[in-house]
C-alpha cells in the first residue's frame, strides 16, 4: 500500500522543527566545547597551583553554569526565531522559483484567509497549486547540517586530544579528574608506624612514602600529648635525603630522638599533612628510694643504723638488709652481686642472690665479707625492665690499733743512771683489749715494762654494773718510768724498747707494735772539741762532738733495716709480691750497709789496733749473716742477726770516738773520709729509681683525674645525676662503665704510691698526707661514680687532680739531686706562689658575687683560695726541709738557708698567707680591703724572697759549675788521649790518669753511674788488659776495647749533662729569664754534644 504524501503544512511543521534542533545541536556543541576549554584551563591551573578543591568547583560550577545559561538562551533565542514564517522565507530563499505562494499559503493554513478578505476556493487553490509545486522539492536543503557536523567534530577532536593528553600524562589526568570534582591526589603519603608505643627513652623510627608527584617541602611536626598550648615544633626533612625504591614512588627515614614522654606527631608533605599519630610510652620499672640497714659485728657494741643508698661501707661481718622500693610491683626480680678486683683462678665473679617480693618493697639480705657491686634485675606485667644501675659495697676492715710514743720523741743517749720517761699512747676503731711497753737489753730477754688489760677491766666492771654491756675503751695513754741504775749498765750495753696494743676482734686480736726504739749509754762526761778538723757539713768526725758522722748514718739505717725486717715478720703469713720486693730491697740495701761498714773498717784499722776495730768487723759479719737469712725468708734470724749488727756498730762509735780524742790528726783524716762516705750514702738515697719516678706518675695521675672530671662533667650535663633522668641509652652506659674502670684504675695507682710514700723516709710527712687526702678524693669520685652521681664524681675527681698536681711540684723539689738545685726550685715556688696571689687579687678586686663575663662563679674563686693555701704549704714545708738537711754536700747551705728565712720572714709571711686563705674562703663572696690589702703584703715579700733565693742560688752554684767545668777540661782530655796512645808505656800512663780522674770525680760526686762503673772496673781489677788494645790499621795509633771506650764517653757525657742542668736550672727558674750571652754558646755546645753521642 502507498504511504500518502505527507501535507504541505505538515512538511513545513517538520522543516521548522527540524532547523529548530539542528540550530540547538549547534549551539550545544559549542556549549560543550565552550566547557571543554574551561575544563581544561581550571585543570592548567590546578596542575600548576594545586587548588583546593572547593575552589576548584567554585569555578567549575561558576564556568559550566555560564555556559548552560548561554546555551539555554540560545534555545530559547532559536525557538523564537524559528518561527513559521522564519521556516517559509527560508524555504523562499531556498528555493526562489516558489515566490511568495509557500509564505502566503502557509498563512491562509494557519487560519488568516478571512483576514484577508480573499476568497476561500481561491485560497484553496493557492494552497493546492502550491503543494503541488513543492512536492517534487527537498525541504531538508533548507536545514543547516554542515555547521551542525563541523561544531560537532570540533567537540569531537577536543575532547578526543584531552583524553589522549590525560592517558599520556598521569599528573594531567589526576588534574582533569580534580577539576571534575574527583577527590584525587597528585600524591599519597604512607606513614609507618602510624600510632605506636616505645619503651621510655627510646627512639621511635618513622617511614613515611610519598607516592605520585614528588614534595620539596617535606616535615615532621610534633608535639607533646599533655601540652596544653597545642604549639607544634617543627623539623624540617631534606628531600635529597630519600630512596627512590620505584617509580613515583619517595620513601624517607626519620627517628623521634628519646621519647620520654607520649607525643603526637604528623607528616606534611607539600599540600599532603598525614593524618595526626600518637606515639605512647611504655614505662620501665623506677627505683623510687634504697634502704640499708647494717647491724654491725657483736664484738664492736655499735647498734644499727640506717643508710638511705644502696651504695654502702661497712665493717666486714656485718649483716645488711636492703629494702628496694619500686614506683610499681614487679612479677620477677633478682640481685647480680659481681666481686670487684682481682679474684683467685677458681672463684666466680658473678653470682645471683634471692629477693623477696612484697608488693612494690624489695628486701634482700647480704652478709658483708668482700667489696663488691650489686644490681637489681626486676620486670613488670608489661614486659618492662628496671634499668641497670649498679650499687657499690665497701668493705672496711677492722683496723689494727695505732700506738705510738709521745717521750721520748727520738732514740735517745743518755748516762747509766738515768731514770727515762716512757709515755705512750695507743688507739683503735672498735676497742682496746691490752696495751703495753717491752724492753730488752743487750737482745736477751725481753721484760714487760708496762701492761694494761682492758678486758679484764670492762670484765669487772660488767659485773659491778649487773651483767650490763660497757663499751669498749677506744683510747688510752700510759707511762710508766725505766729506770736504768736498777740494771747496772755499763757504756757498752744497749737497750731497745717498743710499745704495743691489741685490740678486740673476735678472729684473734690485731697486735700493733711501734718500731724498735733504742736508748744508747753515754759516759758520764763528754769533752766537746771545736770546729777545727771538721767535715763540711758542721760535723765533728765523731771527736766527741754530736755532729753526724758516716757511722751515726750507718747505725740509722741498721736501725730502719731491723724494723723493717720486724714488720714483715708481722705479716709473714700474708705475704704479697709487695713483701718479696721488699725483702729484695732489704738484701739490696744491708748489702750496701755491709760494704760501707767494712770500707770504714778498712780505712780505721789504718790509725787503729784490730781489737779497736774489731766490732766494725763484727757488724759487718751479721750484717752478711741477716742477707742470707733474708733471702731465704727467715725473718726471726735476721731480726736477730741484724740487731747483733746494730749493737757491734754502736760499740764500734763508741770505741772511734774515744779513738778520735788521743789524735787530732786522726781526726782530721777520719773527719774528710766521713764526708765523703756521707756524701756516696746520701746520693745513693736520693737516687732511689722510685723517687726520681714518682714526680712524672704523679703529674700522669693529676692529667687523667682532670680528664675524667671533666667526663664526669659530661655526663652530667647529658643524662643527669642518679635518680633525676630516665635510664642511660647503650652507648651511655658503655660510655660510664668505661669511666668507672678508668676512675678504679686511677685509685688503684695511688693507692699503691701511697703504700711506698710510707716507706720512704727522706719525704716529709706533709708529703704523705697530701698523698693519702688525694687518694681518698679519688675513691670518693670512685664511689660517686659507682652511684651514678655524676656532678660529685666530677668534683672529688678535679679535687683529686689539683691535690696530685700540687704534690708533683712538692716532691719534684724534695728530689732534686743537688741542695742548690733544690732551693732553685723552691724559688720557683716561691715565684708561683706570688703570681698565684697576683691573680687572686685581681679577682677579688672585682665584685666575687658576681659571675665574670667567661662565666666565673664564686666556687670557681673559692677553689682559687684553696689552691694558693695549698702553695703556701708546700713553701713552707720546703723551706723548713731545706733548713733542717744533714747531707754534707749541702756545705753550709742549710744555714744559709736558714738566715735567709730569718731575714725575708719566710715562717710568717707563709703564715700570713695561711691565716689569709682561711679568712678569705670563710668570708667568700664578702671579701673586704682588710683581706685584700693582707695579701698584697704578702705577694711582695714573696716576690723579693724569690728574688733572694734566686741569687742565694747562684752563690751556691757557681764554685760548684766552676768545679765542674774543670773535671769536664780533664775528662775531654782523657777521653782525646785515649784515642792517641802508641804503645804499652802510654797506656799505663793514660790508666793511671784515668784513675787519678774517677777518684777527683768521686771526690765531687760527679758523673754519677757512669762514674761508678769505671770505679768498678778499677777498684775490682778488671781494666782491659794490653791484649784487649788493638792496633789500627793505620796511624800508628792503639784503639781502646769498646766497652771501655764507651764508658769514658759516658763518663764526660755526664759530667757535660750536670753542667747543662745547672746552667739551665740556673737561668730557667724565672718563667721567661733567657740564658745570659756569656752561658749561651755553651749551652748551644753541650746540646749538640750531647744530641750527637746520643
Amino acid at each position: 500500500m502507498k504511504t500518502p504524501h505527507p501535507s504541505f503544512p505538515e512538511r513545513l511543521a517538520q522543516l521548522q522543527r527540524r532547523l529548530r534542533w539542528v540550530h540547538c545541536g549547534i549551539a550545544t556543541c559549542w556549549a560543550l566545547f565552550a566547557i571543554t576549554a574551561i575544563v581544561v584551563v581550571l585543570a592548567a591551573v590546578d596542575f600548576a597551583w594545586e587548588l583546593p578543591r572547593q575552589t576548584r568547583v567554585v569555578l567549575l560550577a561558576i564556568g559550566v553554569g555560564a555556559m548552560l545559561c548561554w546555551c539555554l538562551l540560545q534555545f530559547m533565542r532559536i525557538f523564537r526565531r524559528w518561527g513559521t514564517l522564519a521556516t517559509t522565507a527560508e524555504v523562499e530563499a531556498k528555493f526562489p522559483e516558489l515566490g511568495q505562494r509557500i509564505r502566503t499559503a502557509a498563512q491562509y493554513e494557519a487560519g488568516q484567509s478571512s483576514s484577508a478578505g480573499s476568497a476561500p476556493a481561491l485560497v484553496q487553490a493557492l494552497v493546492e497549486e502550491t503543494r503541488k509545486q513543492a512536492e517534487p522539492l527537498d525541504f531538508n536543503q533548507v536545514v543547516p547540517y554542515r555547521p551542525l557536523w563541523t561544531s560537532f567534530a570540533v567537540l569531537s577532536l577536543t575532547l578526543l586530544a584531552v583524553l589522549c593528553s590525560s592517558a599520556a600524562n598521569w599528573e594531567w589526568g589526576t588534574a582533569l579528574s580534580r577539576t571534575l570534582g574527583a577527590r584525587n591526589e597528585y600524591s599519597a603519603l604512607v606513614v609507618k608506624p602510624g600510632n605506636a608505643d616505645v619503651d621510655q627513652g627510646r627512639s621511635l623510627p618513622i617511614e613515611f612514602q610519598i607516592q605520585g608527584r614528588p614534595r620539596k617541602s617535606l616535615q615532621l611536626s610534633w608535639r607533646l600529648a599533655s601540652s596544653e598550648d597545642n604549639a607544634w615544633t617543627t623539623d624540617v626533612i631534606d628531600d635529597q635525603s630519600g630512596e627512590h625504591p620505584a617509580p613515583r614512588e619517595w620513601s624517607y627515614q626519620y627517628q623521634l630522638q628519646q621519647v620520654r614522654e607520649p607525643v603526637e606527631y604528623r607528616i606534611t608533605a607539600g599540600p599532603e599533612i598525614s593524618p595526626i599519630y600518637r606515639v605512647g610510652v611504655r614505662y620501665p620499672l623506677k627505683i623510687k628510694q634504697v634502704k640499708t640497714s647494717l647491724q654491725s659485728p657483736a664484738y664492736t657494741g655499735g647498734a644499727e643504723h640506717q643508710v638511705a643508698d644502696g651504695n654502702v661501707s661497712g665493717l666486714a661481718g656485718s649483716a645488711a638488709t636492703f629494702v628496694i622500693e619500686l614506683d610499681r610491683e614487679p612479677v620477677s626480680a633478682d640481685v647480680q652481686l659481681s666481686r670487684v678486683g682481682d679474684l683467685e683462678p677458681d672463684e666466680e665473679r658473678t653470682r645471683m642472690a634471692p629477693v623477696e617480693i612484697q608488693g612494690n618493697v624489695l628486701t634482700w639480705k647480704l652478709p658483708l665479707q668482700q667489696d663488691l657491686t650489686w644490681m637489681l634485675a626486676a620486670r613488670s606485667a608489661e614486659g618492662m625492665s628496671l634499668p641497670e644501675k649498679r650499687f657499690r659495697v665497701r668493705i672496711r676492715t677492722d683496723r689494727a690499733p695505732e700506738v705510738s710514743f709521745q717521750d721520748p720523741q727520738a732514740d735517745a743517749e743518755v748516762h747509766t743512771l738515768a731514770e727515762v720517761l716512757l709515755r705512750m699512747r695507743a688507739s683503735d676503731d672498735f676497742g682496746l683489749t691490752k696495751s703495753g711497753i717491752v724492753f730488752q737489753i743487750n737482745n736477751l730477754e725481753e721484760h714487760t715494762l708496762l701492761e694494761e688489760d682492758f678486758a679484764a677491766a670492762a670484765a669487772a666492771a660488767a659485773e659491778l654494773e649487773n651483767g650490763k654491756r660497757l663499751a669498749p675503751q677506744t683510747r688510752a695513754q700510759l707511762e710508766r718510768i725505766l729506770p736504768l741504775e736498777y740494771f747496772g749498765l755499763t757504756q757498752k750495753d744497749a737497750v731497745t724498747y717498743y710499745a704495743f696494743a691489741e685490740d678486740n676482734f673476735p678472729n684473734g686480736p690485731h697486735r700493733t707494735q711501734t718500731d724498735l726504739r733504742f736508748i744508747d749509754i753515754r759516759p758520764f762526761r763528754i769533752e766537746y772539741l771545736d770546729r777545727t778538723g771538721q767535715a763540711p757539713g758542721g760535723g765533728n768526725g765523731g771527736a766527741g762532738g754530736r755532729g753526724p758522722t758516716a757511722l751515726d748514718e750507718l747505725i740509722r739505717r741498721e736501725r730502719y733495716i731491723l724494723n723493717r725486717t720486724m714488720k714483715l715478720g708481722v705479716r709473714n703469713s700474708s705475704w704479697g709480691e709487695s713483701e718479696y720486693n721488699t725483702v729484695d730491697e732489704l738484701v739490696k740495701e744491708q748489702a750496701q750497709l755491709a760494704a760501707l761498714t767494712r770500707e770504714l773498717a778498712d780505712f780505721t784499722l789504718q790509725f787503729a789496733t784490730v781489737e779497736e776495730v774489731d766490732t766494725l768487723y763484727l757488724a759487718e759479719t751479721s750484717m752478711l749473716a741477716a742477707i742470707d737469712s733474708l733471702s731465704v725468708g727467715n725473718l726471726e734470724s735476721a731480726t736477730i742477726q741484724e740487731k747483733d749488727a746494730q749493737q757491734y756498730l754502736v760499740e764500734g762509735r763508741n770505741q772511734l770516738r774515744s779513738l778520735l780524742q788521743r789524735n787530732r790528726t786522726v781526726r782530721r783524716s777520719f773527719a774528710s773520709f766521713s764526708s765523703q762516705m756521707l756524701a756516696r750514702m746520701f746520693r745513693n738515697q736520693q737516687n732511689d729509681e722510685f723517687a726520681q719516678s714518682l714526680v712524672s706518675r704523679l703529674r700522669g695521675l693529676a692529667r687523667e683525674e682532670a680528664s675524667l672530671s671533666q667526663l664526669a662533667r659530661s655526663m652530667s650535663d647529658a643524662i643527669g645525676d642518679a635518680g633525676g633522668q630516665p635510664a642511660p641509652t647503650e652507648a651511655q652506659q658503655k660510655s660510664i662503665v668505661e669511666l668507672e674502670n678508668r676512675q678504679y684504675e686511677a685509685t688503684s695507682t695511688a693507692q699503691e704510691i701511697l703504700k711506698r710514700l710510707e716507706q720512704i723516709d727522706d719525704l716529709t710527712e706533709l708529703v704523705k698526707a697530701r698523698m693519702r687526702e688525694a687518694t681518698e678524693r679519688a675513691d670518693s669520685a670512685s664511689a660517686a661514680l659507682g652511684s651514678s652521681e655524676f656532678k660529685t664524681a666530677s668534683a672529688e675527681a678535679l679535687a683529686a687532680s689539683n691535690r696530685f698536681d700540687e704534690l708533683a711540684r712538692h716532691v719534684a723539689a724534695l728530689v732534686g739531686e743537688e741542695f742548690s738545685q733544690r732551693i732553685a726550685s723552691t724559688g720557683l715556688l716561691v715565684s708561683d706562689l706570688a703570681q698565684s696571689e697576683r691573680e687572686l687579687l685581681q679577682r677579688l678586686r672585682k665584685n666575687p658575687s658576681e659571675s665574670s663575663p667567661q662565666g666565673e662563679q664564686p666556687a670557681d674563686l673559692s677553689m682559687q683560695v684553696q689552691r694558693l693555701q695549698a702553695q703556701a704549704e708546700t713553701v713552707s714545708d720546703l723551706v723548713k726541709d731545706l733548713t733542717n738537711l744533714k747531707d754534707p754536700n749541702a756545705g753550709d747551705g742549710p744555714d744559709q738557708v736558714a738566715e735567709l728565712a730569718e731575714q725575708q720572714k719566710i715562717p710568717e709571711t707563709l703564715r700570713r698567707i695561711r691565716e689569709a686563705s682561711e679568712k678569705l674562703g670563710e668570708g667568700l663572696p664578702n671579701v673586704n680591703s682588710e683581706m685584700i690589702s693582707e695579701l698584697e703584703d704578702t705577694r711582695e715579700r714573696n716576690e723579693l724572697t724569690a728574688v733572694a733565693l734566686d741569687q742565694l742560688y747562684r752563690r751556691l752554684v757557681m764554685p760548684r759549675l766552676t768545679l765542674l767545668r774543670e773535671l769536664e777540661t780533664r775528662a775531654s782530655e782523657v777521653q782525646r788521649r785515649m784515642e792517641r796512645l802508641e804503645d804499652a808505656a802510654d797506656i799505663g800512663e793514660w790508666t793511671r790518669d784515668l784513675a787519678q780522674l774517677i777518684q777527683q770525680l768521686s771526690a765531687e760526686q760527679a758523673a754519677g753511674t757512669a762514674r761508678e762503673e769505671l770505679t768498678q772496673l778499677i777498684e775490682q781489677d778488671q781494666m782491659p788488659a794490653e791484649s784487649e788494645w788493638a792496633a789500627a790499621a793505620s796511624g800508628g795509633f792503639v784503639t781502646a776495647p769498646p766497652v771501655l771506650s764507651e764508658k769514658v764517653r759516658r763518663v764526660t757525657n755526664e759530667v757535660r749533662r750536670q753542667i747543662l742542668e745547672l746552667i739551665l736550672a740556673d737561668f730557667h727558674q724565672s718563667h721567661d729569664e733567657p740564658v745570659p750571652a756569656e752561658y749561651a754558646q755553651m749551652v748551644n755546645t753541650y746540646f749538640q754534644v750531647l744530641a750527637t753521642d746520643q
